[in-house]
């Protein structure tokens, strides 16, 4: 067994072990937008010559996040998947980064724990269905805002992650928007079609904002009535009320934050009302 960096021509066996494995959102284009970010930090492994596994290590300017980790059913109970989280720590720690976080399916949660990893919080996986509705301080985002929303975003998330907020801007312009007062900008929230559903996310406000629920019903304008999904830290009391008032629901197939450093969060968890995506955060 090797592991060696990940290709562009091995962007379609990641898919399809995604799909395999049912995440909706993980699709090829998400891949290849991680895989563009930072190419160093991605691995697949190969067994006999054939590809088996992979995982995706994302380095951020501060902070690092580990996600997409797959190994394929058969070739399971190896320590292929032990393996690859090495190799994606080891290529983090290499690059200066001290912190790095994933969240975890809950079987996976002992493997990480022995790599030194700590629980921080349940990673809830919530999806409903919404009415849409019009709000007058909630428009369209334009390139114009990326500015002032990835500016807001760094304040909330921790870290300098523009490059995805302006991808997800360019390839899903009709679900992406920004809610103001007066000339300032106090929250945003992206969206993207996954395979099945629309996921919702990232999602962040101001602390001045006290109708973020707004965003949310903006974007289910666009859906066709279509399910929403988005992952949220429990940690987060205001933003679950605000989701079960609209009748999102959880669901049983939840992850675990865990971090191995000694930052739990590195922003501001209380305006963090959805993740952007399992992989990175």
């Amino acid at each position: 067994m090797i592991i060696r960096p990940l290709t562009y021509e091995d962007l379609p066996f990641t898919a399809n072990l995604t799909q395999q494995e049912g995440w909706d959102s993980s699709t090829e284009l998400e891949l290849k937008t991680l895989f563009e970010y930072d190419p160093s930090g991605c691995f697949l492994a190969e067994q006999n010559r054939k590809p088996v596994g992979m995982c995706f290590g994302t380095a951020y300017e501060i902070f690092g996040f580990i996600g997409e980790l797959i190994v394929e059913e058969s070739a399971r109970g190896r320590g292929i998947g032990k393996k690859l989280m090495q190799q994606a720590i080891e290529n983090l720690r290499s690059r200066g980064i001290k912190n790095i976080y994933l969240d975890a399916v809950l079987e996976a949660v002992p493997i990480y724990e022995r790599l030194g990893f700590q629980k921080v919080c349940l990673s809830l996986r919530m999806s409903g269905e919404i009415n849409g509705k019009r709000h007058e301080d909630v428009r369209p985002m334009n390139k114009l805002d990326l500015s002032a929303v990835a500016s807001l975003d760094r304040e909330v998330f921790g870290d300098n992650r523009s490059y995805f907020i302006e991808h997800r801007l360019r390839k899903y312009p009709e679900l992406s928007y920004v809610q103001f007062e007066g000339s300032k900008i106090i929250g945003f929230v992206l969206g993207r079609q996954g395979r099945k559903h629309v996921s919702v996310g990232p999602w962040v406000i101001d602390h001045s904002n006290h109708f973020p629920q707004y965003l949310l019903e903006h974007l289910a304008l666009q859906t066709s009535n279509e399910k929403l999904l988005l992952g949220i830290l429990e940690k987060n009391n205001t933003a679950l009320t605000k989701l079960e008032t609209l009748g999102f629901h959880d669901s049983p197939k939840h992850s675990v934050r865990m971090v191995l450093g000694n930052i739990p969060f590195p922003g501001k968890i209380n305006q963090y009302f959805a993740i952007g995506a399992p992989s990175k955060g």
